[in-house]
């Protein structure tokens, strides 16, 4: 009966017509069950969220499904947080997922659940979260309990699989409070040691743009970041002594001399007094610069890396004139 359904031709609509038919679980009309399948995987899929508003209440569907349909994304929610968010019994949680089975897919390392076909995930959003405040309204739930969770012991210890959440989240929600945490020196810590240096990055650059009152300090944020990546990338540590180091009358050297310096840092005592102090970038060294020095009359300037090459520059201009290899 099930392959005389006009939708049998595709693998899909049987793969989900299957699960359904699980779900439902009453095996002694299977043949009048089938006869009542939807012919379209899109009907389908609307006839998977009335059951489960039918057996769960409709409540508790418009309370979980929309978390998992957010976070898909990032690969999903952590069961954990999903049962911790919902204001709804933990065992109607478990229910709804239980029912969900084959329909999910559940990472078990990172113990989350995600939707295990786009074709789910729409029927979701465009019952559950179809306008872009309601899908900001969710995202702003997850935002708020990652942050309050990583905060915890001042962003320190916190896991990636949170800080990547907290990120994605604060961006699609577009929360005003995500401007404090991206100004907060400890969680730009915490997101490299998590691993999050480029989605930290891409926040700094995304909300600045959206936000001309705080664009001029998360820039200054920003620039602060690019300039020493590579190095902040292999110590995250660094962070509060490049921000210490900073122009004075720059908004991450004003962070830092709220903060009380953890473990051992190098203070420069020739930083920049002011932002705009440095005049001239030389290009062209792809390692390491070891040794430099000036001609006698100044207009030139040699520089030696870890690349065994010597390059030699005009003062005034900056452009390269020389390159001599060892």
């Amino acid at each position: 009966a099930l392959i005389r359904k006009s939708g049998a031709s595709r693998p899909l609509y049987l793969r989900f017509a299957l699960d359904y038919l699980r779900m439902i679980g009453n095996f002694e009309k299977l043949t009048d069950q089938i006869r009542g399948l939807p012919s379209s995987v899109e009907a389908l899929m609307d006839a998977v969220l009335v059951y489960l508003e039918g057996l769960c209440t409709p409540a508790v569907a418009n309370a979980v499904l929309p978390l998992i349909a957010v976070s898909s994304p990032i690969s999903g929610i952590k069961e954990a947080d999903l049962r911790s968010v919902v204001d709804v019994p933990t065992h109607a949680v478990c229910s709804m997922l239980q029912a969900l089975g084959g329909m999910l897919q559940c990472d078990e390392e990172e113990s989350s659940v995600d939707f295990a076909h786009p074709m789910l995930l729409h029927a979701v959003c465009k019952r559950y979260v179809k306008t872009d405040l309601q899908q900001r309204a969710v995202h702003e739930k997850l935002y708020s309990y990652n942050k309050a969770i990583c905060a915890e012991g001042g962003f320190k210890g916190a896991i990636p699989g949170r800080v990547r959440a907290l990120l994605f989240h604060g961006m699609q929600s577009q929360a005003p409070c995500l401007l404090e945490v991206l100004s907060d020196l400890r969680f730009l810590e915490c997101a490299c040691v998590a691993g999050s240096a480029f989605p930290l990055m891409t926040a700094l650059a995304t909300v600045s743009e959206r936000n001309p009152v705080a664009k001029r300090k998360l820039t200054e944020y920003y620039d602060m970041m690019l300039v020493h990546l590579p190095q902040i990338i292999h110590r995250p540590q660094l962070v509060f002594q490049v921000a210490s180091n900073s122009p004075d009358n720059l908004a991450p050297a004003t962070a830092a001399k709220k903060l009380e310096a953890t473990g051992s840092w190098m203070k420069w005592e020739n930083k920049d007094s002011e932002k705009g102090m440095c005049v001239q970038r030389m290009q062209g060294s792809s390692q390491k610069v070891l040794c430099c020095t000036f001609s006698p009359d100044g207009k030139w300037f040699a520089c030696g890396g870890s690349d065994w090459v010597v390059r030699v520059y005009n003062v005034s201009t900056g452009k390269e004139r020389l390159v001599l290899e060892g």
